[in-house]
């Protein structure tokens, strides 16, 4: 392995929360030029050039947790165990402001 190489590994399913997640480590060197994988496409990474950072206004929070729930992509499924459940709960029954039960 040179030094512009980049590895991924994916752990050992220990647990639900790595299964639940799809983990993979990736080990990226500091510096990469020209990545080119397998398929052919070449990725030009440079320190802060494909760096984008995304700002989510408050009006559209909820609307993108209600998407991400109907894909079940959740507190429950990425955080398995009680930790999981109950942030899920807890935000699954909140109440709005401005809504009635």
């Amino acid at each position: 392995m040179g030094t512009a190489s980049m590895v991924f590994l994916e752990p050992p399913s220990i647990d639900q929360r790595i299964i639940g997640q799809y983990s993979y480590f990736s080990i990226i060197p500091s510096r990469i030029e020209n990545l080119q994988d397998d398929t052919g496409i070449e990725t030009f990474l440079d320190e802060t050039q494909n760096t984008v950072k995304y700002i989510i206004s408050t009006d559209l929070k909820w609307r993108i947790r209600d998407m991400l729930d109907q894909m079940n992509i959740n507190e429950r499924i990425l955080f398995p165990g009680l930790d999981g459940i109950t942030s899920w709960m807890k935000r699954h029954y909140y109440v709005r402001s401005g809504e009635q039960q």
